[in-house]
């Protein structure tokens, strides 16, 4: 699909693959965060991939190697570039680390709008064609298709954290404030306060809510804190 302009960056796609050629520990960086799908120009993303899965193998790759891997897959030929100047050219791109995950940060938000771009024409073809559909249907078909793809950007690309930088402390304060529930305690007081925590026994617990409402981060929070405090 063809993109507006303002929804992809040819130059920060060379930018980022100049500074991954220079500084390959990068790669492993990003790589929670970080995939071919960012890149909206196919030879672009295909240097990409070959770099990261040399990277990724343990290996030292030079721009002459990369280019050779590159060259074997065809790609070069078929967009009938010089792949080895086109990487040398890269190689001589100035990007220091901080530039690099600065630019991917970048990359990553126009992937995601041109998703959106793409996910808004999928509802608009919804609509055109849906003249016999209920508006109830038409109505949870496109919240449906909107709030899939929010969930994906949701749950993507966020940063590892050490659940036990901040252990220590938690379990100091705990000592110096008991608590009372007859339950197992959660971070929520208010919730320890009317339910007495969380006690076995007691059948299931349902949350309800629409999608993309916090339920999910809710219950993920709810759990490790739980977790931390008993």
């Amino acid at each position: 699909m063809q993109f507006h302009e303002s929804l992809f960056s040819l130059q920060l796609e060379r930018n980022i693959l100049g500074g991954l050629m220079n500084f390959q520990d990068s790669v492993i960086e990003l790589s929670h965060m970080f995939t071919e799908k960012e890149f909206y120009e196919r030879t672009h993303s295909v240097i990409f991939q070959v770099l990261r899965n040399c990277v990724l193998s343990g290996q030292k790759i030079d721009k002459v190697l990369l280019a050779q891997k590159v060259k074997e897959l065809g790609i070069a030929a078929h967009h009938d570039i010089n792949i080895f100047e086109y990487l040398d050219d890269l190689s001589y791109i100035k990007l220091n680390k901080g530039g690099i995950v600065d630019t991917a940060k970048e990359l990553i938000k126009l992937r995601i709008k041109r998703d959106l771009w793409e996910n808004a024409i999928s509802v608009q073809n919804y609509i055109k064609n849906s003249a016999n559909d209920p508006i109830d249907k038409i109505i949870s078909h496109v919240d449906g298709l909107y709030n899939k793809q929010i969930d994906i950007y949701t749950s993507e690309n966020d940063d590892p954290k050490d659940l036990y930088k901040e252990l220590e402390p938690l379990i100091r304060q705990i000592a110096a404030n008991p608590q009372q529930e007859s339950g197992l305690a959660t971070p929520f007081n208010q919730f320890n306060k009317y339910f007495s925590g969380l006690k076995s026994g007691d059948g299931a617990y349902f949350f309800y809510g629409r999608s993309s409402e916090g339920k999910s981060v809710w219950m993920f929070n709810l759990a490790q804190g739980t977790s931390f405090i008993n």
